[in-house]
Parts: C-alpha cells; sequence; structure tokens
C-alpha cells in the first residue's frame, strides 16, 4: 500500500476550520472534544481526507482525540492511500 500523509498543517486548518477556531487557537495537549468536536464533526474531517484517498481510521482518531496524537497518527504511519 503507498503511504499517503496528511501533513500537520493541514491538519491543524482543517480542524480549525470544522470547530470555527482560528488556528492559533488549538493547542496540541487539549482534548479536542473541550473545544467542540464531536462525532459528527470527526466523521466529516475523516470524510474530506478520505475523498482526498487517504485511508483515516476513524476509531482511532476518536480514541485520541489531541491534535499532537492525531498529528503522529496522520503523519503517514497510520494512513494508506485507499486504492483507486
Amino acid at each position: 500500500m503507498t503511504t499517503c500523509i496528511v501533513p500537520a498543517d493541514r491538519v491543524r486548518t482543517d480542524l480549525a476550520n470544522i470547530l470555527e477556531l482560528g488556528i492559533g487557537e488549538l493547542e496540541e495537549d487539549v482534548d479536542l472534544s473541550d473545544l467542540g468536536l464531536d462525532s459528527v464533526r470527526l466523521m466529516m474531517l475523516v470524510d474530506q481526507w478520505r475523498a482526498d484517498g487517504c485511508d483515516v481510521d476513524f476509531v482511532s482518531l476518536a480514541s485520541a482525540p489531541v491534535l499532537a496524537r492525531w498529528i503522529e497518527i496522520l503523519d503517514g504511519d497510520s494512513v494508506t492511500e485507499s486504492p483507486s
């Protein structure tokens, strides 16, 4: 499988947009549910990244709702490109 990377700056930008926050308001060690992330918003992010060809695991992100952890997960180690 080909690795599909969602860069850290894109994770921050997409997350800030979905939460209607400024990028500067996102701290890497804060629980994202405290900032308004819910399962619907998370699914919207996952769908967006999947539409770009990345096989993102909803459960992995939901079980670790912290920006720093998401960046680790999405750096390419746990994300694979969906077959066309």
